[in-house]
């Protein structure tokens, strides 16, 4: 009896802790090639059918069309962790400091000499920025697994709305999946 009301107490922890899916996600084959999971508003991603490189991204969809509006990218390799920031309108070559706001309480300001213009791999990639500075990124996502919202915004404003709306639900399971898939590479 006791191992009965044991395995209830986990199960029903597991529901309110969002279920068995943010433990361990339910990884499929992507046509592309990719291994995916859903991990709540997030989606994790490993190439080469999950042996070659990870990340964890949350997009939002522009309300005018097919286009997203905006995108942060979480990449984990070898290196460590990385971060890209894309946002419609967002000048990244004359960006002067971006600021994450988390529940109204927690702000980081990164200034210029902590990102640089594009993707990690596309450097000419337009309105995306790639943090540079390890310890701003282990902060950023600390307060991500912290934090239910992060709110991005950005200086000079440029043609968009210079705000990135980003929900956190999900973020601190994806991270720790790939976490684990990363770790299990190691030799």
């Amino acid at each position: 009896m006791a191992g009965h009301a044991r395995a209830l107490a986990l199960a029903l922890g597991a529901l309110l802790v969002g279920g068995p899916a943010l433990a361990d996600p339910d990884w499929f084959l992507h046509p592309f090639g990719e291994r995916r999971a859903y991990v709540q508003d997030w989606l994790a991603v490993c190439e080469e059918d999950g042996a070659g490189p990870c990340r964890l991204v949350r997009s939002n969809q522009d309300s005018r069309g097919p286009a997203f509006d905006s995108r942060i990218t979480l990449y984990l390799d070898s290196a460590g962790w990385q971060v890209e920031i894309m946002d419609r309108g967002m000048p990244s070559e004359t960006l002067a400091e971006l600021r994450f706001a988390f529940d109204e309480s927690f702000l980081i300001i990164a200034t210029r000499q902590d990102f640089v213009a594009g993707e990690r791999r596309l450097p000419n990639i337009l309105e995306t920025v790639t943090l540079t500075n390890p310890d701003l990124i282990a902060t950023l996502l600390q307060a991500m697994r912290d934090g239910g919202e992060l709110v991005i915004t950005y200086r000079p404003e440029g043609t968009g709305d210079a705000t990135a709306i980003i929900p956190l639900r999900g973020v601190t399971a994806g991270l720790d999946a790939l976490t684990q898939i990363e770790t299990e590479r190691q030799p």
